[in-house]
């Protein structure tokens, strides 16, 4: 821990992590936990403005997202994973002692502290927040020190309605990083500023880290983790892939979630109460994973597994994956749908030895840039 008056700054972090998404949750908390065992008071802004994800949506969907979530979902063990997921987040997270349900409530009585951070994850998608302004610190006070750590618009382009708006609040900040190429690209576009390209707040701990907040082995024996975001072509050649794959090695295949394909056979293994806990566990002891996850992909390289990434050249998210993994030099690791089936005999291990001194190097100066960010004064 750094002991060196770091500990005098206080930070407040503001991200998208009341969730049921296991990458949500993880990279607030490992944004958080990094900067704590720097020697920072840093905590979470507990900020989750009701209903954000509904309100772009017709009346037809909101009622199909009700039903599926509110009934469907939870009797199926959603309900145990939501839990198990608000468990996790009371038991580790360090909370502004305020909770914030609404932007006008942030902005009337803004929590205090010296720096604060814009986190990760889709925080600048328009349409995931309903064009927030609050995941652009507008509500920190001007003097204060603005930074934003491997911020995300999930867009490969911004439609012009957003323009002008967000080139104002992109110079709000002292400094800027994001985590992909095209959110850099973003950044240059709309305000003409430069951003750090950095990795994931996940990629900042280590999987002893991790270990520490892992559930104990979940599933006996051998297996292949599938653990989907839902995207139907996606999903079938990922289960494709996944068979082919346990005819070759007679490992099992374990489906993680439902709500993220909504596809449930009984004769399949699925598991759709894991928390966050379970979640960590059942990467760090797959014998291979497939996923069309960013967090997915961040998690089988920190616990070093071999694993698949499956996309689509038209996919509007393929711009994550392909960053972290041409960046960690696995891009051998990403299949597009389009393309003919790699050779899974030769996929199914992997050794990190040819990436492992390139990984090191990407935490080691994403670490580095984060604190020296922190260390300059306004």
């Amino acid at each position: 821990m750094n002991e060196t008056g770091s500990s005098k700054k206080r930070i407040g972090i503001i991200t998208i992590f009341r969730s049921n998404n296991y990458g949500a949750v993880l990279q607030a908390f490992a944004l958080e936990c990094f900067l704590r065992e720097q020697g920072f008071d840093a905590e979470v802004i507990d900020y989750n403005e009701q209903d954000r994800e509904l309100k772009f949506q017709s009346p037809i969907r909101r009622i199909r997202h009700l039903l599926w979530h509110r009934l469907i979902y939870n009797m199926l063990g959603g309900l145990r994973r939501t839990r198990k997921t608000a468990a996790f987040i009371a038991e580790n997270f360090h909370l502004s002692p305020k909770r914030y349900s609404s932007r006008g409530e942030l902005a009337d009585a803004p929590p205090a502290y010296d720096i604060y951070i814009t986190g990760s994850d889709q925080v600048w998608n328009p349409f995931n927040t309903n064009n927030d302004p609050s995941y652009f610190l507008s509500f920190a006070p001007k003097s204060s020190r603005r930074i934003s750590y491997a911020a995300s618009f999930g867009l490969e382009a911004l439609p012009a309605e957003f323009h002008a708006e967000y080139n104002e609040r992109l110079h709000n900040y002292d400094l800027i990083s994001v985590r992909e190429r095209e959110a850099r690209n973003l950044v240059r576009e709309l305000s003409g500023l430069d951003a750090e390209l950095v990795l994931d707040p996940t990629l900042l701990l280590s999987a002893d880290d991790w270990n520490r907040f892992a559930a104990p082995p979940v599933v006996s024996g051998k297996y292949i983790l599938c653990y989907y975001m839902l995207n139907r072509p996606i999903n079938r050649e990922e289960m494709r892939i996944a068979g082919e794959l346990a005819k070759r090695t007679g490992w099992k295949v374990i489906h993680l979630g439902l709500r993220e394909y909504r596809r449930f056979l009984p004769w399949e293994n699925h598991i759709v109460d894991a928390g966050v806990r379970e979640f960590l566990s059942l990467v760090a002891h797959a014998s291979f994973v497939v996923t069309n996850s960013f967090h997915g992909c961040a998690f089988s390289i920190n616990y070093r597994k071999p694993f698949l990434a499956v996309t689509s050249k038209t996919h509007p998210l393929k711009s994550r994956i392909e960053t972290l993994l041409e960046t960690m030099e696995l891009k051998d690791r990403l299949h597009y749908i389009e393309d003919a089936l790699p050779d899974l005999d030769g996929l199914s291990s992997l050794d990190y030895s040819v990436s492992e001194a390139r990984i090191r190097k990407e935490q080691t100066e994403s670490r580095a840039f984060l604190l020296k960010a922190l260390s300059n004064e306004k």
